[in-house]
């Protein structure tokens, strides 16, 4: 077992600090648990307490420690790349708070709390820790940090399904919310009750699959363009989820569900002031009004404390539920009949009803099962963490990457990117392939695939969105997991006593807020103000392209919201700018945002793969038919409509993708792709570009043939079906089921038995459903043909259908 995984199944927490500033003695250390951390502790204090924090009530910052293997030393930067890759690495979330008042010598109190933590998804925990300092601040002590420290390393995250490489990789790049959902039900049906409640004998700590190891992700699928969301509101409509009952119009005002509860309200309100409720509605949080809330509310179906109920004799009136709050309630309305059920009062035994009722879908009948997961989204995991009287939900991606961490909003940097239109002063080969109009957006991922120095700066803004710009940033290059490298060279937040740390690092992205930074522009080769919303290039970034040297971008008009653009055009580029920047002014969700510039990245890589081939006669990104460790199926790479295309992109990108290949991203690239690819006697295959082949070319029948047999040939078991499912355009099987018409039966006949082995697939169910009401006539009709006695076609490798 990996070292790092041995020691991150021990605890989700390591420490917990905090830090306060001293009018003497300036930024400290105040408390560690459960021992001194090993590490330069003024550092941390610096980090902990970022700049103007005396202007602001609260703000949060992001900052990575590394431990080199056998040591117990946490460091802030390592140099060596050997190192730096091999060491621990360690997520710290901090949240600072500023109490202001008149009597304290400075005229306001700042303290800290930090966690650190080895999941990449450390932004879980955030509704914990503001509920702790807001403790701490009441009573400052080291008994505060003990408790959170238990809490944190109590919650059970054995129940985490355990996906397959191939199952992560779809369920990485597919947005259907029921996927592999058989897994949760094959980790919870031992360990729930009938209510799906689990069962909390027994808590196990571990976390079996490697959550903090890079190769989980980065060596076996791309990360999922979906966000890693903030943990659910604490208090959910009825609507929400199923229900064995429905509550009377004054229970759901008050939030009770038994008069046994009132004792226990009363102290659960008065941890929760004004001031905390506003902040934790800011994590998407809301306190509950009574502990039956977080009790009803940290479940997916709500059970039934001491009554059963039974179904009247007619469910012809609908059920409802009162959006209208009404008076407190009383034990006489908590006790009150729903319309369209009675009510058995038991006072012996709690009796467990056989199916609920889903309010959502009309009232559907589910068992307990189907009820468990009416509302389970596969790429979550959920459970709740208790605090005080409190049941904290919180949602546990399950299809993360090591290269999207923490909160952050690829929508807010695409808006900002999108927003600029001043041109560039400088320009760079490597950068500015459209000229001073390059667009920001393109300028920007330019940087990060060819290893540049990216600032980001906010002066008066938040250290928490400096810290997302830059985590967004990471993302945006990796492309969900494609590339790596990326946060391992981040500093989410950084100061100026911090500089000779990104001086030493070939390559970075630091969000800072101090002004001397941008008057230093040997420091960094692209900065963006966040605040004024622009990008400049660095006068010593090195050799400017020279005049004229550069393509435009648009045909002499203003298309795409990209105006004073001449000359030729690159339509994917023109359309990615056009499409993101359409996508954020529509609304759409982080999910979509992410989903399209993963695909832009994709392109890239993909494009590289022919770009090596055709400058260097071979390439490193795909394995090569003369590999004897390898068997190759002919077609890989990216596909273009027209052979003279692919020649221009190849000149215009050529820059782009030479300053790639002296990067970081691209060795770690090639050492990922040859632990993905298969080993004798399987094939490796390049779904996607076989499937573009079908998409974008118009090909001759014995062309297509080709493709189709190749498709049905090579995917054969689970896991060849993940990988194709995985690769279809936009989650669906349109252009495989043209195999159904080709003119050929036994390619007809192959693509019949590769959606026979889809439509049997535990995943492929869902892809087939999708597919078109014609397609599936002629899939039945074919079927039912093949099957029939009359059949006399024998394929040409002789198997029956």
């Amino acid at each position: 077992m990996d070292p790092r995984n041995a020691h991150m199944e021990a605890r989700h927490v390591e420490y917990v600090l905090t830090a306060e500033f001293d009018i003497d003695a300036g930024p400290t250390v105040s408390h560690q648990y459960p021992e001194v951390i090993q590490s330069d502790r003024h550092l941390m204090a610096e980090l902990m307490l970022p700049d103007q924090i005396h202007a602001r009530n609260e703000d949060w910052t992001v900052f990575f420690l590394y431990r080199r293997p056998g040591s117990q030393q946490l460091e802030y930067n390592i140099l060596d790349e050997v190192d730096k890759e091999a060491a621990e690495k360690f997520y710290v979330l901090n949240l600072v708070n500023t109490k202001f008042d008149s009597n304290a010598r400075r005229g306001a109190i700042v303290k800290s709390m930090a966690i650190v933590t080895p999941h990449p998804f450390f932004q879980v925990f955030k509704p914990l820790l503001l509920l702790a300092l807001d403790d701490y601040f009441e009573a400052p002590g080291i008994s505060h940090l003990e408790n959170l420290y238990d809490i944190l390393n109590s919650v059970d995250m054995s129940q985490v399904p355990r996906f397959t490489p191939s199952e992560r990789l779809l369920l990485a790049s597919s947005e259907y919310t029921s996927l592999f959902i058989e897994k949760f039900d094959a980790q919870n049906d031992d360990n729930h009750d009938a209510f799906g409640n689990r069962n909390r004998s027994s808590q196990p700590r571990s976390l079996a699959h490697s959550f903090n190891s890079r190769s989980s992700i980065t060596q076996s699928e791309p990360r999922s363009p979906r966000s890693p969301k903030s943990p659910e509101t604490l208090v959910s409509t009825t609507l929400d989820r199923p229900f064995t009952e429905v509550p009377p119009p004054t229970a759901i005002a008050a939030g009770t569900t038994n008069s046994t509860d009132t004792s226990s309200s009363t102290a659960t309100n008065a941890s929760i002031d004004a001031t905390t409720s506003s902040r934790l509605s800011n994590l998407n949080i809301s306190p509950p009004s009574t502990t039956a809330d977080a009790i009803a509310a940290a479940t997916a179906v709500a059970p039934v404390s001491t009554t059963t109920l039974t179904l009247a004799s007619s469910l012809s009136t609908p059920l409802t539920t009162p959006t209208t709050a009404g008076p407190p309630a009383t034990p006489s309305s908590i006790t009150s009949t729903p319309v369209g059920l009675t009510r058995r009062t038991s006072t012996t035994t709690i009796q467990q009803p056989s199916f609920y009722i889903d309010l959502r879908n009309q009232g559907q009948r589910l068992s307990s099962s189907q009820a468990r997961t009416a509302q389970r989204d596969s790429h979550f995991f959920d459970t709740t963490v208790p605090y005080k009287s409190m049941n904290i939900p919180i949602k546990i991606p399950t299809d993360f990457s090591p290269e999207s961490v923490g909160d952050f909003s690829l929508i807010k940097l695409i808006a900002l990117l999108t927003s600029m239109n001043q041109p560039f002063t400088t320009l760079h080969p490597h950068l500015t392939i459209y000229g001073p109009h390059t667009p920001p957006l393109l300028v920007l991922i330019f940087a990060l695939l060819t290893q540049k120095r990216i600032l980001f700066i906010g002066l008066n803004a938040l250290s928490r969105d400096v810290a997302e710009h830059v985590l967004a940033c990471c993302s945006l290059a990796s492309g969900g997991g494609i590339l790596r490298s990326y946060t391992t060279h981040a500093f989410p937040y950084t100061d100026l006593s911090k500089v000779d740390d990104l001086l030493a690092s070939n390559g970075y992205i630091a969000g800072v807020k101090n002004p001397t930074f941008e008057h230093h522009a040997n420091w960094w080769d692209i900065i963006v103000d966040l605040e004024h919303g622009t990008m400049k290039i660095s006068p010593d970034i090195g050799t400017p392209a020279p005049p004229g040297n550069h393509r435009s971008l648009a045909n002499g008009s203003s298309g795409a919201g990209l105006p004073n653009y001449s000359g030729p055009v690159n339509a994917e580029d023109l359309s990615f700018v056009d499409e993101v920047k359409k996508m954020v002014a529509n609304h759409y969700g982080e999910t979509s945002v992410r989903t399209r510039c993963q695909q832009y990245i994709k392109r890239f890589v993909r494009m590289s793969t022919n770009y090596e081939e055709y400058k260097y006669g071979a390439t490193n990104l795909w394995p090569s038919f003369n590999d004897p460790d390898y068997l190759v199926v002919p077609g890989y790479g990216y596909t273009w409509a027209s052979e003279s295309q692919k020649v221009s992109d190849f000149a215009l990108y050529a820059p782009v993708i030479e300053g790639w290949r002296a990067s970081r991203s691209y060795k770690y690239y090639i050492d990922d792709q040859r632990g993905i690819w298969q080993l004798p006697p399987k094939y490796v295959i390049d779904y996607e570009c076989h499937l573009d082949r079908l998409r974008l070319q118009q090909l001759s029948y014995e062309e297509s043939a080709s493709v189709f047999e190749a498709l049905c040939t090579h995917t054969q078991d689970y896991d060849d079906i993940n990988r194709l499912l995985s690769a279809t355009h936009q989650n669906n099987l349109f252009y495989l089921c043209l195999g159904m018409f080709h003119r050929d039966a036994s390619i007809r006949i192959m693509t019949v038995r590769l959606l026979q082995r889809i439509e049997q697939h535990t995943a492929g169910k869902l892809y087939f459903q999708s597919i078109g009401q014609f397609q599936k006539l002629a899939y039945k009709r074919l079927v039912d043909e093949l099957n029939s006695p009359a059949n006399t076609f024998v394929p040409q490798d002789g198997v029956p259908f």
